[in-house]
């Protein structure tokens, strides 16, 4: 389908990539995330390079490719977040004892320098910048500072884990739909302008940096259950103002979707229906359950392995309950 306007054109694509790097096995061996029987399956190939004799054809109209440099991921599973029941027992008692998380999403990146380097970058929303999610008043949000966690891979394919810092000083708001009957304009505010500080894990000269979207105005779009999402390619330069690459930035339920859900569903949004939505509370007696089962020392100790080898991932403490 043609969104951009004027008449739908006819378009052939024949492309082939080749890479002289293997696929990148996010997280615990192509396991992101992965916590009780809750995840994903993940890898990545993060430096393709198209092969020559690629071509392209719009209304009839041949053209033959060059050059370019691509990044593929592939994730599939249960759960993006995770969300869902988890199997474990200890975490499913620990969790009707633990306060109900709020947040939902993530920023999710990935970079490519020169120098045939690699990152791909995620921070999952927490419950300490709630104040950061579906916003759609007059002003922007202010200067968001969150953990950020991803992996270095250098020009040899060499894979480093790393950490550091992302800051979220600029936003841009949503005020298009490509069909706007179905999925209603949110005007919620997206980040769009990111800037990166990490530790002495990577290389000095892409420690610190930002990145800019190429299209300015944001890159809004819908899935099919009806939740908004803003991504697209990035400029990468460092402080100084030199580019260092180019990558992709998403951002992933900054939006409050609910209006789109029940439209798409044939349902009223109403307080009743949104109530729905919500968690449920669990009950005193089911408290007291988990209280009692959670005490045996055994159970802590399960707990207690679980919960690390889920940190080790990078999932902050709401997503895993």
């Amino acid at each position: 389908m043609n969104q951009g306007g004027g008449e739908d054109v006819e378009m052939e694509v024949d492309l082939g990539f080749s890479s002289e790097k293997d696929f990148l096995l996010q997280g615990n061996k192509g396991c992101l995330p992965c916590c009780c029987g809750v995840g994903t399956l993940y890898y990545s190939a993060t430096n393709l390079r198209m092969e020559p004799g690629s071509i392209i054809k719009l209304d009839g109209e041949e053209i033959t490719l060059t050059q370019g440099q691509f990044w593929f991921d592939h994730q599939w599973g249960n759960a993006l977040e995770p969300l869902g029941n988890s199997r474990c027992k200890v975490a499913r008692a620990a969790n009707v004892l633990t306060k109900t998380s709020h947040s939902r999403g993530w920023d999710w990146f990935m970079a490519q320098f020169d120098g045939n380097r690699e990152m791909t970058m995620y921070a999952p929303h927490t419950d300490e910048n709630l104040a950061y999610y579906w916003q759609a008043g007059e002003e922007p949000p202010g200067t968001m500072i969150v953990a950020v966690k991803g992996q270095y891979i250098d020009a040899e394919h060499n894979v480093v884990d790393m950490r550091g810092n992302l800051k979220i000083d600029k936003w841009v708001k949503s005020i298009k739909s490509s069909n706007p009957e179905n999925y209603f304009i949110t005007n919620t505010w997206y980040p769009d302008h990111w800037e990166f500080q990490f530790e002495d894990m990577v290389p000095e000269d892409i420690r610190h940096f930002t990145l800019t979207p190429i299209v300015s105005g944001g890159q809004t779009g819908y899935n099919a259950s009806g939740a908004q999402y803003s991504e697209g390619g990035v400029y990468i330069r460092n402080p100084d103002g030199r580019l260092l690459g180019k990558g992709f930035a998403e951002s992933v339920y900054y939006a409050d979707a609910h209006g789109n859900i029940f439209h798409l569903a044939g349902l009223p949004d109403t307080p009743e229906m949104r109530k729905l939505m919500e968690p449920p509370e669990p009950s005193a007696l089911l408290k007291l359950k988990g209280a009692l089962y959670m005490a045996w020392p055994p159970h802590q100790r399960k707990l207690k392995n679980m919960l690390e080898k889920c940190l080790e991932q990078g999932l902050p403490m709401d997503l895993i309950k």
